[in-house]
This record gives structure tokens, sequence and C-alpha cells, in this order.
């Protein structure tokens, strides 16, 4: 059994409490790796703190090695480590180091050498002293991925992969795009003759992995084919969740999330909402089926997060095409689900739900995502309940935090913004602090923030009389008070006017606005 699985395989318990009793300071932690201060993020699910910890332990081995060499003899070194003659201080050091024949850099030396890479990647937004992002780099981190041979191996060489492309990705997309993430998909799925050579543990972090590299290399872009994989992510938490196999929960989680990630995608990149509502209507039926009673929690937290996301976004629209086939009342109006009154009740009983199965502090956490989930589905049901929310003049419900610095923190108010989050936390493990401090740089704010400009059909065409959208300047993602929307509006307004001026030869001069 690898270390990575040893550690895995502890109790869930110990793993519920590691998230806030166990975090390090920089100080305390070898070569600075610290926490990046994440508050609310139901990160647990997917062994964030044990992995984190088991590359921090390597990273102190190598540290103490290092130490140890320095302090024999002067330039005295015990000669039956060849680790002790490999550079570790830079990417390209490593990169080298690990271009070495397995002769020369065992599988034990290659998982410090991936372990202290990471590191390298996650502490500051690249590039370090000049030294950027690069296809050539990217394509032998593939291959170093591609040969692991133990479990630790891969999945240090996976996120090195992952978190290294992601720092910079205009330089190396179409290594991306073309080699590495079409690899990933074809080990997402388990295979007939596979035998267990992906693991439980590994399969979950791919699934992760990949939906948030396409996160960072598609955002934006129209996303062709993402229904797709969308199903197949459906299937296989459908499949893993009627598993046996121990921690089988984990796939069906980062299935169901990643899900999410990519439904955003496909929100953000169209021009249209038509077809990411047929694909939710088609999925949400599916992903309901995981609230019910008898499911892993660990799979209706997940699922609860995917039904919010997809009621969130779903666009209420009146012309849509329908089936001439089908008999639509006069009233019927398109939702995620055919029953929403069946969605509130079965979230209501999870925010509720008593067990002593689960600690004290796992049910409250729980009970407040699942009311978080309630809240959503219950302010986004019909459009009516829609557009009553995006007018409210309340200030929406916040998520989740994440702390960039002491003063400054992010709200999260959107599962839209979560799950990427969520995701992205993945990429940057403890450096995401960092990368998000320098965002003008590496543009990781602008992944998490829900579009400014409402993509909405059925919101386009408030107040069409007047040619004053008021709705355009409500987003989902910040609410906007009176006084703003009132300027906004009066804004808008002259604008138009001075349209209207300029068209009769009128000059600004010639009349004065009053407000």
């Amino acid at each position: 059994m690898s270390d990575l699985q040893r550690i895995l395989q502890s109790p869930r318990s110990m793993n519920r409490s590691h998230s806030k009793a166990s975090v390090r300071s920089a100080s305390q932690t070898p070569l600075g790796y610290a926490s990046d201060n994440s508050e609310d993020v139901d990160e647990d699910d997917w062994n964030y703190g044990k992995i984190d910890d088991l590359i921090i332990s390597k990273i102190a081995s190598l540290n103490d090695d290092d130490g140890e060499s320095a302090s024999r003899n002067g330039s005295q070194v015990n000669l039956s480590d060849p680790l002790k003659f490999l550079k570790t201080h830079t990417i390209d050091e490593i990169i080298t180091s690990l271009s070495l024949p397995r002769t020369q850099v065992s599988s034990a030396s290659r998982e410090l050498l991936l372990a202290q890479m990471y590191h390298l990647i996650i502490k500051s937004p690249l590039p370090i002293d000049g030294v950027a992002v690069n296809e050539r780099n990217t394509e032998l981190l593939v291959d170093f991925w591609k040969d692991a041979r133990s479990e630790n191996e891969r999945l240090f060489a996976f996120r090195c992969v992952v978190a290294y492309a992601s720092s910079d990705i205009d330089e190396v997309a179409s290594v991306v795009i073309s080699d590495f993430l079409p690899y990933v998909l074809n080990d997402l799925t388990p295979k007939d003759n596979e035998d267990g050579a992906v693991s439980v543990t590994l399969r979950s972090n791919y699934i992760i992995g990949y939906c948030a590299l396409s996160l960072v290399a598609m955002d934006g872009s129209g996303c062709n084919g993402v229904e797709d994989i969308v199903t197949m992510l459906i299937d296989l938490a459908e499949g893993y969740d009627a598993s046996s196999e121990l921690n089988a929960e984990d796939v069906a989680s980062a299935a169901l999330q990643g899900a999410g990630v990519l439904i955003s995608l496909i929100f953000k990149g169209r021009s249209t909402t038509r077809g990411l509502d047929e694909l939710i209507q088609d999925v949400c039926p599916r992903v309901v089926v995981f609230l019910e009673a008898g499911h892993h929690i660990i799979t209706q937290k997940a699922a609860g997060k995917l039904v919010a996301l997809m009621y969130e976004l779903f666009d209420f629209q009146d012309d849509i095409e329908k089936d001439d086939n089908e008999d639509y009342g006069d009233e019927e109006e398109l939702s995620p689900y055919f029953d929403v009154s069946e969605v509130l009740s079965l979230v209501k009983e999870l925010a509720t739900l008593s067990s002593k199965k689960v600690s004290k502090k796992e049910k409250k956490e729980s009970h407040s995502l699942f009311r978080d989930v309630l809240r959503t589905v219950e302010t986004h049901a019909s459009k009516t309940d829609r557009l009553a929310e995006q007018n409210s003049l309340e200030e929406p419900s916040v998520l989740s935090h994440l702390k960039i610095s002491k003063s400054k923190s992010l709200s999260i108010t959107s599962w839209y913004s979560y799950l990427r989050l969520v995701h992205l936390r993945w990429i940057f493990s403890s450096g995401l602090h960092s990368q998000l401090a320098n965002s003008s740089e590496s543009g990781i704010k602008d992944l998490i923030d829900f579009p400014e400009q409402s993509k909405y059909q059925f919101s386009r065409n408030i107040e069409e009389d007047s040619g004053i959208g008021e709705r355009e300047f409500t987003t989902k993602s910040k609410a906007v008070n009176s006084k703003t929307r009132t300027k906004e509006i009066n804004s808008a307004r002259e604008d138009k006017l001075r349209e209207t001026l300029e068209t009769l030869n009128v000059t600004d001069g010639d009349i004065v606005l009053s407000h």
C-alpha cells in the first residue's frame, strides 16, 4: 500500500477535523508551504488536506536531506543517495533531474522532486525571475506523468502538469488541449480490462484536475462537445454511487462537481442559453436522484451543489423550441425539474437530517450547505421568483469566503463562483491566495467572478417600451442598491438622449440634463 493510499483510507472523521484544526502557518511548514486561508469551502470531501500534508512531508524530507548533506564534512555527501547530486532549486533544474534514467533517479526520489516542483509552481504566480511557462517543459511534465510508476508519483506529476499549465495557459494551450486533456479523459472511465490500474484516489483527482484545467483553458470559449463530457460525468457518478469500492463516493462527488464547472463554462461561453437549458433539463432529474435517502452524504452534498447551480443558471425562455408532437399547456413553464416541490422536499429533509453516524460539526456544515441550496432553489424556481430575487435590494447570501490577505477577503455569492473556486483551490492549493493577490497578472479572479452582463434571455426584454433595460445593471454576483441603480439608469437615459440629440444635430450645450 502506498503512502497516499494509507493516508486517504484512514477514518473520514479524522479527515473532516483536519481542515481548520491542523492548518499551519507559513512559519510552521517547510519552505513556507502555507494554508490559503480558505473559509467555508467544503474541500475535505476531496481530501485536500491529507494530500497536501503528504506533499509537505515529501518537501520536508527533501529539505532535511539537504541540511544533512551540507553538514557532513563540508562538501562530503552520502554517496549511496543519488538525490544528493541533483539540483532542486528551480523548475528547470528539477525537470532536468527527472529526465535522468530511473537507474539514477528512483521512484521515491522522483516523488520528492515532483513534490518540490509543485511547491515552486504554486508559491507565486509564474513566471518567476523571468522563467516563463513553455511548451517544452509542459510536454516533458506530461511524459513524466505518463511514465510514472507509483501512485504518489502519478498524482504528484499530474498536479504539477495542471498547476504549471494553469500558470500561463496562453503559452501552452495547444499542448494541453490536443495532447494532455484527451489522454486524461481516456483515464476517467473504468475499462473492462483495467484491473485496478487507476485507483479510486487517482480517478477522483483525474476528474477534478481535468475539469479544473478545462476551466482555465476553455473559459470564454464556445466549449464545443462539452455537453457530452457532462453526460459522461453523470454516468460516472451513477456508476460509482452504486459501487461497493472503498471511497467510491469520492469519484461520484468529483464527477458531479466537475459537471458543474463544465456547465458554468457553457453558460459563460455561449451567446445563447438555449442549449444549456436543454442540457440542464436532461441532467437535473438524474442528479436529483442522489438527494434521496440511501446515498452517501458526500455524494448528496455534491449533488446539492450541482442542483443549486443548475437552478441558478437556468434561463426561463418563452421562445424555446418545443416538440410539435407534445402537448404543452398554456400555463406550463419550462424549468430544470418537472416538480420543484419534490426538490424542495428532498433538500429540506437533508437540511434537518439527524444521524448518529456523523459528528456535530459535520452535521452543522451539511445543514448549512443544504440551507443554502434550499434558498437558491426557492428563489430560482420560476421566472417570477428569479426576477423577484434579482430585483431584491437585499445583499446576496454568502456561500463562502476566501482570504486574499490579512485585511482582504473574497466573498463567494453564487454557486457558479463556488464550484470554480474549489477547482482552482485544487490546482493551486496553498498558493491560491498568492494567485488571487496577483490576479492582474494571473487572471485567476476573472475565472471566479460571475459574468458581469446577464445572459438570461427573459431579462433582456424588461422595459422594452422605454428602451432602458434596468435589469442589465443587476448581476448575480452582487446586488445593486436602489441609489446606485437609479444613478446607472439615469446615466443610460442620458446616453440614449445624447444619441437622439446627435441625430437632430443638437449639441450638449443646447440642453441641460436634470437628475
